[in-house]
């Protein structure tokens, strides 16, 4: 993550030296997205590791909290305003949300959908993907949360 509101860059990878982003996000979107997730984090007092070099941040998180943070930034992936959804991720790291079993599905389906594209993308899930299965998890969220 970058700190500047224009230039910011947000990315989710695991941990190794070879692996490719698994989902990116940038702009201004990718500020607000950065600093919702840092202030449900901080809120919920959940451990995380912050390291910065350079203009950028690293933000190493434990499995399961990196789950519920990949989740949040595919829902809001499509919207400009990802504070809608804080609450979605607020539930999550409670454990609080049915049917998260489903939610892995789509993710699962967001990666084969990249691969149907083929093309040489620097992301494992490809930005249309990423799309298409932020729509679907807005249709489901509206849903859980009715």
């Amino acid at each position: 993550m970058r700190r500047d509101k224009k230039d910011s860059r947000l990315s989710l990878r695991e941990l190794s030296p070879s692996s490719k982003d698994f989902i990116r996000v940038g702009g201004r979107r990718a500020y607000l997205m950065y600093t919702n997730i840092i202030r449900t984090l901080n809120a919920y007092s959940i451990r995380y590791k912050e390291i910065t070099k350079r203009r950028r941040v690293i933000v190493e998180l434990p499995a399961d909290i990196g789950y519920a943070v990949l989740v949040y930034m595919m829902l809001s992936y499509s919207t400009l305003r990802p504070g809608r959804y804080v609450g979605f991720l607020e539930r999550m790291l409670a454990g609080k949300i049915p049917l998260v079993n489903y939610i892995g599905y789509l993710l699962k389906l967001a990666v084969d959908l990249s691969e149907l594209g083929k093309r040489d993308v620097k992301t494992v899930v490809s930005s249309k993907a990423a799309r298409t299965i932020s729509s679907i998890l807005k249709i489901l969220y509206k849903h859980l949360v009715s």
